[in-house]
């Protein structure tokens, strides 16, 4: 299998972390944690070269080993853009398709009854 082609170039665009910004071909897309009581947004470097597949995958690594409390199997992450989910779209399509750096997409756990759960909720699950 051939290396995965990584942009490097730079461009400024609105500002650092906004629209059009690159460094090193990596655009800021924020991620907002729907899955916590409190509710708060980290960013995520993605390379403007990834597909969306493995963007989606990468948020889902991060949200899970960030907390120490891994997702349970059957539940499931959704990432969405606008109420819409992500994992509906082409998944080998080019990330530059849906983003162009500075936008916000927001993360939510649901169980296998298809009810929101946030982090907090699954402390006990780990005691």
């Amino acid at each position: 299998m051939p290396a995965a082609r990584r942009s490097t170039r730079n461009r400024r665009g609105s500002g650092w972390h906004r629209k059009g910004y690159r460094d090193n071909g990596d655009m800021w897309i924020n991620v907002k944690r729907a899955c916590h009581l409190r509710p708060f947004v980290r960013g995520h470097d993605v390379n403007e070269n990834s597909t969306l597949e493995e963007f989606l995958t990468a948020v889902v690594r991060d949200v899970g080993a960030e907390d120490g409390f891994p997702v349970p199997e059957s539940w499931e992450v959704d990432i969405q853009r606008r109420g819409k989910s992500l994992w509906i779209e082409p998944l080998d399509a080019p990330i530059t398709d849906y983003f162009d750096g500075g936008e916000t997409v927001t993360v939510k756990v649901f169980d296998d009854q298809g009810d929101q759960k946030l982090f907090e909720d699954m402390q006990w699950i780990y005691k």
